[in-house]
């Protein structure tokens, strides 16, 4: 007897999902930023839509006219320690996988280049 068809649940949701070349683009653009800016800080965040996030955002935005760049990674925090390394084998450089370790709850990556003074008195 054939199964009903009534239980079948159905997506309403316009969005799809994330394949494998995705993340793969994403871990290699993470590795990318480490290579390019000097320093990585890990910060944690509570409501990312909020005007200080997006202060923030718009303070460490890559410019063409100064070599201070910045990069935000928000993600899935398993992608991004991949992209790390977990473990001292298969880190990407040296000590990433202390970084990978502490990776837990809403976290962000910050890579730039602008100074630790700069960058604390956020």
């Amino acid at each position: 007897m054939p199964q009903s068809k009534r239980a079948q649940a159905v997506a309403l949701t316009q969005t799809s999902k994330k394949t494998r070349d995705h993340k793969t683009q994403t871990i290699k653009n993470l590795r990318n930023a480490i290579d390019e800016h000097a320093t990585i800080y890990l910060f944690s965040y509570e409501n990312m839509r909020s005007n200080k996030f997006k202060a923030i955002r718009m303070d460490f935005r890559p410019t063409d006219a100064t070599d201070d760049s910045s990069r935000i990674f928000l993600g899935k925090n398993k992608l991004l320690q991949i992209a790390l390394g977990k473990t001292p084998e298969d880190e990407y450089a040296d000590n990433l996988h202390l970084l990978s370790k502490k990776m837990s709850g809403s976290v962000g990556l910050l890579c730039t280049n602008k100074s630790h003074g700069y960058v604390s008195d956020y």
